[in-house]
C-alpha cells in the first residue's frame, strides 16, 4: 500500500496509504514533470537532466541509474522486460528494465514528446511526438481514417501516409509524428 508520486522540485517520494508517512524520498538534480511508473515492486521515473532511475518500491534504495542527457518530459512505458523512455533530443530509448542497459535509440521526427506517454502493446511500442506545427493540421487525416476498415488497414493506412506512400491528399513523411517500433523478442 504505497503512492508513489513526484514534484517540480525533483523530488520522488513513496508514501504509506494507510499513515500517510513518507516512506522513502529520491531527489533528482532538476525538475520532475511526468508521473512515476510502477512495475514489479519497481518505480521508474525520470527529471529534466535526462536521469532515469529505477527504485525499489518499498524501500526507495537506487536499483540502477541511466543519465541520457537530455530532459525527459513524457511519461515512460514498462512491460516485464523493457523501459520506453522518450527525450527531448527526440530519441526513443529502450532500456532492459532489470540492468538498466540502454540497447538502443531511434530518432523520430517531431518538436517535442512534453505530455505524449509510449504505449506497449503486443510486442510493439507506439510513440506520438508533438509535430512540427502547421496550420490547418487537425483534418489532414479524415480521409486516411475513413479509408480503413479495420484496425489492421487503419494501422497500416497511417503509416504508408506518414511514409508519403499513398494516394491521400498531402502524404509525406514531413508529417509524421506518430511511430511503431517492434520490441525484440
Amino acid at each position: 500500500n504505497i503512492a508513489v508520486f513526484a514534484n517540480l522540485y525533483g523530488e520522488l517520494f513513496g508514501l504509506s496509504i494507510p499513515s500517510g508517512k513518507i516512506l522513502w524520498k529520491y531527489t533528482f538534480p532538476k525538475s520532475v514533470t511526468i508521473a512515476p511508473v510502477i512495475n514489479s515492486n519497481k518505480v521508474f521515473c525520470a527529471d529534466h537532466s535526462g536521469r532515469i532511475v529505477c527504485l525499489d518500491l518499498f524501500s526507495g534504495l537506487q536499483i540502477w541509474t541511466v543519465e541520457l542527457g537530455y530532459p525527459v518530459q513524457s511519461t515512460p512505458a514498462a512491460n516485464q522486460n523493457y523501459l520506453i523512455v522518450c527525450s527531448e533530443d527526440m530519441n526513443v530509448n529502450l532500456i532492459d528494465i532489470n540492468s538498466g542497459i540502454k540497447l538502443q535509440s531511434s530518432r523520430v521526427h517531431g518538436q517535442s514528446f512534453r505530455d505524449t506517454h509510449p504505449v506497449i502493446l503486443n510486442n510493439r511500442v507506439y510513440v506520438t511526438a508533438v509535430p512540427v506545427p502547421m496550420f490547418g493540421s487537425e483534418w489532414m487525416m479524415e480521409e486516411v481514417m475513413a479509408g480503413s476498415n479495420s484496425f489492421q488497414s487503419e494501422e497500416t493506412n497511417i503509416l504508408n501516409w506518414l511514409e508519403g506512400n499513398s494516394s491521400f491528399p498531402y502524404s509525406s513523411p514531413d508529417w509524421k509524428n506518430k511511430y511503431v517500433f517492434d520490441l525484440p523478442s
